[in-house]
């Protein structure tokens, strides 16, 4: 959901419901203060300031991140705590089960059982909390413990606190009555940071870019890489004062290009972006953007962020001299960010991640690290045959234990099968195979059509091409053209010609009234040469044979 660029955020106010103690509820949200519009997650509960009323606490996604809600509430109803200790099981007596009886023949005990975990990412206090209403005490407090046994302990006073020691016989008194009030708590201010349009990116991953059109990945040195346009006001601002500022960036060492997305937007104007950059004496790179340009970067962009946004204008790359990404910048960036930034790139990650950050605080966990392999799978999947073979064999090893890995081989197989390249697809449709352990249908097709059809005598055998093909027949179940489609082509690559007609024919009862008319088309062209004993053979560069 988060991927397709949908929030979680549902700006709801926070509910607050009395029990009415007669079945229903009433919402008291508005009177018990509760009711903020805070994007609130996780609740804990505790008696903080130990006076015998829940107090609690609330995570939020948006600011502030923490509140604490002290209850104020004047009600002087009896109220008894008890905290448990294990010994013969684990310490924090976790799973134990606690009823409260406070006598009479109506006796209706009240009942809790500790738990790790009571909430969405929450953990409330493990102190027990009843409330006895006007029952003044005493009360009896019976704990079947982890392991089963049972254990009483009668005739404790109420509003006190007590630790309850496994298999002990006593309670503990910890504390008799309230304790003192506290302090009255000011609610602190929230201070959000003034909106903006700009945003900062560091990625500590250091994401290898894949080949794009007029990108220089290669050069040795930084590159920054701005995307831009004519009509778009905040990118003309930020293109003059990187030519004002020519001689500081020349000095670090750094390269700028600026690609003009004008070619590929609505109302874009290459002629009027042309001007601006002449106006402006833009003393750096330039270039046109193209389709297949913007969506190599939007992959790139996509990998570091949880939801999905299109590119922005103005946006910004800031490549290491490896061509790969160092920080990314969404609206206008201003010089001395991009100084600083180029100063930090031979910083350890600790010293990149911290001036990252826009407040202070403590790290917990080392940082998380992006793996590159969607880029990679998004190439192939997209057409980009030569940039994602590029990609996959500059960092196959890295791929290699990604959990997707075999859906890239068979991608990887087709990229290669369609520039003419037998060989490669060949071998990454056989170690699918091997890796599904023979249960991957589309390896097993590919498979077969390179052996049953490649242009190149040395690569076919058509023993094998039957064996892939009838084993993806059996895992699809005899119910896929495309897999039947190849099954023929393997028999007529045998020379069972009759075979081969059986299965084209199957495949185009298949498809019907539903298949695509090149398909169509392509399938009764091999059934026309099988019909004068044939074999087809795939033309050089024409691996596509959907």
């Amino acid at each position: 959901m988060v991927k397709q660029g949908r929030s979680f955020s549902a700006r709801e106010r926070h509910h607050c419901f009395l029990n009415l103690r007669d079945g229903s509820f009433c919402d008291v949200s508005a009177v018990s203060g509760l009711d903020l519009p805070d994007d609130g997650r996780g609740v804990a509960r505790a008696d903080w300031d130990r006076d015998g009323d829940i107090d609690f606490f609330v995570s939020n996604r948006s600011a502030p991140r923490l509140r604490f809600f002290r209850n104020d509430l004047p009600g002087r109803n009896g109220f008894i705590a008890i905290r448990l200790e294990g010994t013969v099981g684990n310490r924090d007596a976790i799973g134990a089960r606690v009823n409260v009886h406070r006598g009479g023949e109506e006796d209706v005990p009240l009942a809790k059982t500790l738990r790790a975990g009571d909430g969405f990412l929450s953990q409330s206090s493990k102190w027990l909390h009843f409330g006895l209403g006007d029952h003044p005490g005493p009360v009896t407090v019976e704990v079947r413990w982890p392991d089963g046994s049972r254990e009483s302990f009668p005739d404790l006073g109420g509003n006190a606190f007590y630790r309850l020691r496994e298999t002990s016989g006593r309670a503990e008194v910890v504390q008799v009555g309230r304790a003192t009030p506290a302090k009255p708590l000011s609610p602190g201010p929230v201070v959000l940071p003034a909106p903006s349009g700009s945003a900062r990116t560091v990625c500590l991953s250091r994401i290898p870019l894949p080949a794009i059109d007029s990108l220089p990945l290669d050069t040795g040195k930084p590159l920054l890489v701005t995307l831009w346009a004519s009509w778009c006001a905040p990118c003309v601002t930020e293109l003059k004062e990187f030519a004002e500022r020519e001689a500081e960036l020349r000095a670090t060492g750094c390269d700028v290009i600026a690609i003009s997305v004008d070619p590929i937007t609505p109302g874009g104007d290459e002629a009027a972006a042309t001007r601006i950059l002449r106006k402006l004496d833009f003393p750096f790179r330039r270039g046109s953007a193209s389709e297949a340009s913007i969506e190599k970067l939007q992959m790139v962009h996509d990998l570091q962020f949880d939801i999905f946004t299109e590119l922005p204008l103005p946006a910004s790359f800031l490549l290491d001299q490896d061509g790969k990404l160092a920080v990314f910048y969404r609206g206008r960036l201003e010089v001395a960010t991009l100084l600083r930034d180029l100063r930090e790139l031979g910083a350890d990650d600790a010293a990149r991640r911290n001036s990252a950050e826009l407040f202070d605080g403590q790290w917990f966990a080392p940082p998380r690290r992006l793996n590159f392999f969607p880029i990679g799978l998004k190439l192939l999947q997209r057409g980009y045959d030569r940039e994602g073979i590029a990609y996959y064999e500059r960092h196959k090893s890295s791929f290699a234990g990604h959990p997707q890995f075999q859906r890239m081989l068979v991608f990887l197989g087709d990229a290669a099968n369609r520039l003419g390249d037998g060989k490669r697809a060949l071998i990454a449709y056989e170690e699918a195979i091997g890796r599904s352990a023979g249960k991957d249908s589309a390896a097993l097709r590919g498979a077969a059509w390179v052996l049953a059809a490649d242009p190149n005598s040395s690569l076919r055998d058509g023993h094998r091409a039957v064996a892939y093909a009838e084993s993806a027949r059996k895992q699809t179940g005899g119910k896929d053209a495309a897999v039947l489609d190849a099954l023929a082509a393997a028999y007529a690559e045998m020379g069972d010609f009759s075979a081969a007609i059986s299965n084209v024919e199957a495949a185009l009862t298949l498809l019907g009234d539903r298949g695509e008319a090149p398909r169509v088309e392509s399938i009764k062209a091999r059934r026309n040469l099988y019909l004068k004993k044939r074999a087809f053979r795939r033309a050089p560069h024409d691996g596509n044979l959907e």
